[in-house]
Parts: structure tokens; C-alpha cells; sequence
């Protein structure tokens, strides 16, 4: 006899695979738009937060528990449960009301492990699943344009310094409104101009990969900066010379080079580091008072304001760290820190040498490198490039009939 689940895919796997592609297809026609469709709103007691990509991430749910899990899916079940375990074990510092924030972080990142589970429930084949990377990569290459239209018509943000963002000036932000995080999906999309055949002819992706370049190093980001070169370290290790004679020119130039007055363009300016500096102190002090399982995932914001009084509420970072791996090590504690090494360990040694199986490296790569000084292993733009990265990497099982 069949089992409910098997039921279930057998029995309605057209409507599953239409349904999943709507998603999909929703997903990256929301996604160039960025920061602008964001919605905030107060409702009893509470700030909400509502970014439309995160909705079409929540819809996907169903895919958690239609199909069988690929291999590499399967080995980040156990990374999902220690963020589910650390936030329940929360609420023995926490009241309920001070740690559902973090539980809304929390029900973001199992959405998009759910939406990483559709891409592998979609990627029955390699045309599909070039077809799946040509999308994102025509989404990002919109986010693109919109950063050109943005830094040649309204290249001065600093009046949203009022509404929680930086107040940026002369740098490429495009809809996304930071230039850390810009700066690393830009890498993304030249990773996937470059890591693949593409819809693009030749000449269009030469334009491309110039444009994309340009846009990073206006970012004035200098995890983006770091982010690139260790990318083209792996991804052009036959000429490591060029390289780095490459990019130390670059750098003298953009040091040298004639730049607006503006000190979020000066790559030696030290107030951002003095800012991480700190955040990273404070991030450090909540992991050494609770250094076994943390405060639980996501509850930084509310430690912040109910035990340090500190932050501002305003501030769209209030509930992040500038690490990624200080917000696991002080939200999950030692254990949950142990418990992602080894899954990406396991995951990494996992991968072969196949185009889907490098791109998925290369960007797992790209985010760690940057997750030294943003948290980018959590941010949802991000997170849904990654999610597609994993999905069509997995070894694919055929669903049950």
C-alpha cells in the first residue's frame, strides 16, 4: 500500500510542480524591486516586518514535507533543529512576547530551507535547472540596472538615515539600500555569468561581466572587495600572478582616484570599523554569558534592549550581529557553532566537480568570506540565491510513484 505521502506527490505532482514554478517565477520577478516593497508595521505589541520575497519563501512550506530530501538537504535537517532547539531553550531567559522576534527569524530561515526543498522538487533535469539559473540570473542582472539608474539619478540616501538605513552617498546601493549586501549578490550574478552557459551571447556577457565589476568596486565595500578576490583566487587559480597583480592595482587607483567628498567612498575610513568593533565586543559578551546554547536564534535585538538597554529600535540592523558566525555562537552557543562547521564541512566534502556542484562551492565561498563582517548567511536576499544554489546541487531522487 502506498503512504499518505506518496499519495500525496503521486497523486497531485502536477499541481505541486506548477505550483512551485509560480513560486519560483514570483519570487525573482519580486526580487530587484529589494528594500522597496518592504512594509512595516506595529500590530498588537508588536513591529512587523514584511518583505513580499519572504512571503512567496512561506508559501513553498508545503515542500518540506512532500517529497523525499536530497542528500545534502538531508544533512542540514540537523542544523534547522538546533535553531528550533536554541530558541525554545530560549524561553527559559526569555518571556514569550520578548523572544517572538526571534522566532520570526526563525520561521524566515525554515521558510527558505523549504523554498531550497522546491528547487530540488523542481530540478527533475539539467535543462531545467540551467533554466532555473538563467532566471536568477536575468533577476540580478535588473538589480543591476536599477543600481546604475540609482547611482547616476539618486546617488544621495542620506535622508534615509531617518528611517533606519545608513546614510549613504555615492555608492551603489541600488534597491537593496546597503552596499555590503549589494555588493555580495552582485558577485553572485557574476559568478553565475561567469560559472556557466548562459542565455547570453559572448559579447553580451563580456558587457556583463564589466558592468557587474564596475557596480562592486562602487560599492565601496571592502567585504565585497575581499569577497571578489578570494572568488577569482578559486575561480582563476591558473593565474594567481595576474590576480593579485590585478587587484593591487586596482586598489592603488581606487585609492588614488579622485572620489566625491564622502566618507563612506574612503576605503581607510575607520568609523565602520570602530562600529563593527563594537558589535562584535557586545555580540562576544551575550555568547560569554551564555556560552553552552546561547540566547536562541534570532534573539540579539531583544538581549540588546531588555538586559543592556542599548540599540535603537529604529535601526534596521537591531536584531543582527556583524558576524554571521557571532550571531550563531552567541544565539545557538558552542554547540550549535560545532554543529554548523560540521554540517558545511560535510556539505563541502559532499560536492564534486560538476557545474552545479562549483557554483554551489563558489558561492558558499563568497558568503563566508563576507560573513566575517555582515550577516550574510541570514540576509533574505541572499538566503534565496543560496536556496537555489542548494536545491539544484543536490543529487536528485526520483519521487515516489
Amino acid at each position: 500500500m502506498r503512504t499518505i505521502k506518496q499519495l500525496s506527490i503521486g497523486d497531485n505532482s502536477k499541481f505541486f510542480y506548477y505550483y512551485g514554478f509560480l513560486l519560483f517565477g514570483l519570487f525573482f520577478i519580486l526580487f530587484p524591486f529589494g528594500q522597496l516593497l518592504r512594509i512595516e508595521r506595529y500590530f498588537l505589541g508588536f513591529d512587523f516586518v514584511i518583505h513580499p520575497i519572504d512571503i512567496v519563501a512561506i508559501l513553498s512550506l508545503p515542500f518540506l514535507f512532500i517529497s523525499t530530501k536530497g542528500d545534502i538537504l538531508k544533512k542540514i535537517d540537523i542544523l534547522i533543529f538546533i535553531f528550533i532547539f536554541s530558541w525554545v531553550f530560549s524561553l527559559t531567559i526569555f518571556k514569550f512576547d520578548e523572544s517572538f522576534t526571534g522566532f520570526l527569524y526563525l520561521f524566515r530561515i525554515v521558510s527558505y530551507y523549504s523554498f531550497a526543498n522546491m528547487i530540488y522538487f523542481l530540478s527533475k533535469s539539467g535543462k531545467i535547472k540551467d533554466a532555473i539559473l538563467d532566471i536568477v540570473t536575468v533577476s540580478i542582472v535588473y538589480l543591476l540596472f536599477i543600481g546604475i539608474f540609482q547611482l547616476l539619478f539618486f546617488p544621495d540616501l542620506r535622508d534615509l538615515y531617518y528611517a533606519g538605513w545608513d546614510n549613504h552617498l555615492y555608492r551603489f546601493t541600488t534597491t537593496l539600500l546597503d552596499p555590503g549586501y549589494t555588493s555580495l549578490v552582485l558577485i553572485f550574478g557574476l559568478l553565475l555569468v561567469l560559472g556557466r552557459s548562459s542565455i547570453f551571447p559572448k559579447f553580451m556577457k563580456i558587457i556583463l561581466v564589466t558592468l557587474f565589476l564596475i557596480a562592486i568596486v562602487l560599492t565601496f565595500s571592502r567585504a565585497g572587495y575581499l569577497a571578489l578576490f578570494i572568488f577569482f583566487l578559486m575561480f582563476f587559480k591558473k593565474y594567481l600572478k595576474w590576480i593579485m597583480l590585478t587587484f593591487i592595482t586596482a586598489l592603488i587607483i581606487i585609492f588614488a582616484y579622485p572620489k566625491p567628498h564622502s566618507s563612506g567612498v574612503e576605503l581607510y575610513r575607520t568609523f565602520s570599523i570602530i562600529s563593527r568593533i563594537d558589535n562584535y565586543k557586545n555580540t562576544y559578551l551575550i555568547f560569554n554569558k551564555y556560552p553552552l546554547f546561547g540566547i536562541g536564534f534570532n534573539n540579539i535585538c531583544s538581549y540588546r534592549l531588555n538586559f543592556l538597554n542599548q540599540d535603537n529600535l529604529i535601526s534596521h540592523s537591531c536584531s543582527g550581529s556583524d558576524s554571521s558566525l557571532l550571531l550563531i555562537l552567541s544565539t545557538t552557543g558552542i554547540v550549535g557553532f560545532i554543529v554548523l562547521v560540521s554540517v558545511f564541512y560535510d556539505v563541502w566534502s559532499s560536492l564534486g566537480a560538476g557545474v552545479y556542484d562549483k557554483l554551489l562551492k563558489y558561492g558558499f565561498l563568497i558568503i563566508l568570506v563576507s560573513s566575517f563582517f555582515n550577516n550574510s548567511f541570514f540576509y533574505n536576499f541572499i538566503l534565496g540565491i543560496f536556496a537555489v544554489l542548494l536545491g539544484i546541487s543536490d543529487k536528485f531522487i526520483t519521487p515516489d510513484k
